[in-house]
């Protein structure tokens, strides 16, 4: 009986994880396509097809926010990776300056 419960929640498990992949993919698709503007399409005479048109439509309007929360960041991180570049590339370079200057002064 364990054997035949452990199969049933691995199998259990594969199908959640695939409906998760495959309606990740929808929500993803219909963000390329339409972006902020997806409507959902609801219609009275299939109620199941339009509650799943509403769930993807919440999703797209979920990566919509996450995407224009994310932008400011993003661009403040870019431009603090910048000037660590800048900072490092002057660091360097001040330190090959020290290595090629003669120790022992040349007072002759």
């Amino acid at each position: 009986m364990k054997v035949i419960l452990g199969i049933f929640g691995e199998l259990l498990n594969v199908t959640l994880v695939l409906t998760g992949a495959a309606y990740s993919r929808k929500v993803l698709v219909n963000f390329m396509r339409s972006g902020e503007r997806y409507q959902p399409v609801v219609d009275p005479d299939h109620p199941f097809r339009s509650a799943g048109q509403l769930l993807v439509g919440a999703g797209v309007f979920l990566i919509a926010a996450l995407v224009t929360v994310a932008r400011p960041i993003v661009a403040m991180l870019a431009e603090a990776s910048a000037e660590v570049g800048e900072w490092a590339l002057a660091k360097r370079q001040s330190q090959a300056t020290v290595q090629n200057q003669d120790p022992v002064g040349r007072a002759a």
